[in-house]
């Protein structure tokens, strides 16, 4: 994973994307200020956009928004191999960024 801008701008407009899914899924299943939490996290994350590159950072900054979390176990709850996709994917990722740190690759 080199430094290609073209790869972290489509990156960013996932988890945009992501994020903006978890929070209207949370509207539904989450109570009021988990919901306001996050969607005022959100816009605070957009109303601080980089010069130039809007959506930079956009991950590691929507990372810490708990209510996605939730929302993301809300939706998986009734739905097994879902929730086992969920889980893979994750620990997919975790090895993969575990990797990259052990590497001392840029992992931020």
């Amino acid at each position: 994973w080199r430094s290609d801008s073209g790869v972290m701008s489509i990156t960013n407009v996932v988890v945009l994307v992501a994020v903006v899914v978890l929070i209207a899924l949370g509207w539904r299943r989450l109570t009021a200020p988990y919901d306001a939490y996050a969607t005022l996290a959100l816009i605070f994350v957009l109303l601080n956009p980089v010069v130039g590159q809007p959506l930079a950072s956009i991950p590691r900054y929507t990372l810490v928004i708990f209510p996605l979390y939730i929302a993301l176990a809300a939706c998986t709850e009734r739905r097994p191999r879902v929730r086992a996709l969920v889980v893979i994917l994750c620990l997919i990722g975790l090895a993969w960024l575990t990797t990259r740190f052990v590497l001392f690759a840029w992992v931020a």
